[in-house]
């Protein structure tokens, strides 16, 4: 279930039927809702966003922003992230510290499959 358009009781009525993947970001502005209604069984598929991923902020913005994430969504591991429009990290070079942070958020639990989109 994408959640990219779902706010307030479109929401939580979609998230109610037990999609068993759900795939939200922080740009979506809904991931404490999507969180509180999410059920613990469901893949959760999460996005770092494309902010985090330049301007030198290197590993430390991308495993700050999904931390910020899982927070909001009430989770201590996504099964899955992505990069939300990996574009920027490819072009300014950032791209192999973003996948080193990114490995580096699986190792520490934080993420189960990683990539981009």
């Amino acid at each position: 279930l994408g959640t990219m358009e779902l706010k307030g009781e479109a929401l939580a009525s979609m998230l109610s039927q037990g999609f068993p993947a759900v795939d939200t970001a922080p740009t979506y502005k809904n991931e404490t809702a999507v969180g509180q209604g999410l059920s613990p069984a469901a893949y959760l598929i999460a996005k770092v966003p494309r902010a985090a991923t330049g301007d030198g902020q290197g590993s430390s913005g991308v495993r700050d922003a999904l931390r910020k994430s899982l927070q909001r969504l009430g989770r201590r591991k996504a099964d899955l992230v992505l990069l939300h429009w990996p574009d920027k990290a490819c072009e300014d070079g950032s791209l192999a510290a973003v996948w080193a942070a990114l490995e580096e958020a699986r190792e520490a639990g934080e993420a189960g499959g990683r990539g981009p989109p």
